[in-house]
């Protein structure tokens, strides 16, 4: 998720550290979040926030209007309450024709969005050393789980760090060590003292002392489907019992697979199923259970036995232009926000329709091309299609060629395309030549050129 206009930037550099207690000055009010590839959505108790490859995004009204913050910074973990609000920051780093994830450490606010202060605490700075989840108890100690910095807290917003071992003979991070790589962590505030739960590649474990003990289970000891934990969320039930879930994907045994398991009874019992089903993030409305998942969002109404598929249908096409993938979902008050690498879908919950929010080439700033490309770089591994997006203000057609460094025409144009006046179009792309071969890595140019003949021009870059 990390597409960016400055693409160059985004492939040789490493982000700039801000400085402690720095302020940022957020953009103006906008209809949409800043960027259209999505991650995590969360409801702090007054608004949603949404991030995105080109910041974090708050909204007071449900969506109506954004609020965005951070520009051009990318994440990959999100938590808040409040108006205090912790935002793990990342970014994608090239090195040897290879794209490793990297960590550039914590903004944290507390008073939602106003002032941003960045910590760089080393577990979370780094290639690999990136926080994927992150939970915040009652009295504001924070938990990130990092894939090689481990499990950390920090009880003063942010100034410390240490790490939390879920063995206690341990005292040191060994990266070899599969309970010493966390994707996940939920907090559950219901209980007091709150408790901890934490996901690994060997399973989840759970402490009620604030991580000076531990219980664990993983597919040998209590049936869960896989031992790598990428998601868990509690859901609180109308009778106020409550359901812990977890994704619990296939990590190194064969006889693992991908699924979601569940406990009613505080982890005593793990329930899963033997069908496969690979999931992002979770999000609850009373006894239904939603799924952001990589075939889709899906609603389940018994417990997981059984899921539908929501099809994310756009209001104003009555297109389904949505990547089938969703990577993040929220319900909060009768609105269901759904998170792709093509834009924020919302909708109200009993709508046969969703609005998708693109960012559009009118609302970029004056100095920023009125074209773009996303997802920014692009890889057809992990993107089935990508997206030129442009508008024109009278009815005319839009023809689009791609050229390499050399300014040599690569590809397959794109020829007279519609272009209907005042609308942003969204013309998508797979990547290929002329024969269908996907285009080497590389830092590429493309034309917009329209029949009445006026051009538009932008950059892309490919990451195979």
């Amino acid at each position: 998720m990390k597409e960016n206009l400055s693409v160059a930037f985004l492939l040789i550099s490493l982000l700039a550290g801000t400085a402690a207690g720095s302020t940022v000055e957020s953009f103006e009010l906008s209809p949409e979040p800043a960027g259209n590839e999505i991650g995590d959505i969360i409801f702090d108790g007054e608004g949603v926030w949404v991030t995105s490859d080109n910041g974090i995004s708050y909204s007071l009204e449900l969506g109506a209007s954004w609020e965005n913050f951070l520009p051009g910074i990318s994440s990959s973990g999100l938590s808040g309450y409040r108006g205090f609000v912790v935002f793990a920051a990342s970014h994608e780093e090239l090195y040897e024709e290879e794209l490793y994830p990297a960590g550039d450490g914590f903004f944290i606010t507390t008073d939602a969005g106003l002032n941003w202060t960045n910590y760089t605490p080393e577990q979370a700075v780094g290639i690999g050393k990136l926080a994927y989840d992150i939970g915040l108890e009652k009295d504001s100690t924070i938990w990130a789980a990092c894939f090689y910095g481990g499990l950390i807290k920090s009880e003063d917003k942010g100034e410390s760090w240490v790490n939390v071992f879920v063995d206690t003979a341990d005292t040191e991070i060994n990266y070899n060590d599969l309970t010493h790589r966390f994707f996940a962590t939920t907090i559950d505030t219901s209980t007091e003292p709150n408790t901890i739960w934490a996901g690994t590649a060997a399973g989840i474990f759970k402490s009620t002392d604030g991580g000076w003990e531990w219980l664990g289970w993983n597919h040998a000891s209590s049936g869960i489907s896989g031992n790598f934990i990428v998601a868990l969320a509690i859901q609180y039930l109308p009778d106020s019992s409550k359901v812990v879930w977890a994704s619990t994907r296939q990590a190194l045994s064969a006889d693992e697979w991908d699924c979601v398991s569940y406990t009613t009874d505080e982890g005593e019992n793990w329930h899963t199923f033997d069908y496969n089903m690979t999931v992002w993030n979770f999000s609850f409305r009373d006894s239904m259970v939603y799924a952001a998942t990589t075939g889709g969002l899906c609603i389940s109404s018994d417990f997981g036995v059984s899921w539908d598929t929501l099809e994310i249908v756009d209001c104003g096409t009555g297109e389904s232009s949505i990547d089938p993938e969703v990577v993040s979902v929220l319900y909060q008050d009768g609105k269901l926000f759904a998170g792709t690498s093509d834009g924020l879908a919302i909708k109200d919950i009993d709508a046969p329709c969703w609005d998708i929010l693109l960012v559009s080439p009118s609302t970029l700033p004056l100095n920023a091309p009125k074209t773009y490309f996303f997802p920014n770089p692009f890889s057809q591994e992990k993107h089935s299609r990508g997206y030129f997006v442009f508008s024109s203000t009278e009815p005319d057609n839009a023809t689009i060629t791609v050229f390499n460094f050399a300014m040599e025409e690569v590809g397959k144009p794109i020829v007279d395309y519609p272009v209907p006046a005042g609308e942003d179009v969204r013309i998508p792309w797979d990547g290929t030549d002329a024969d269908g071969e996907m285009l080497a890595n590389g830092i590429y140019s493309y034309r917009v050129e329209f029949s009445s003949g006026r051009s538009l021009w932008g950059k892309l870059a490919i990451l195979r």
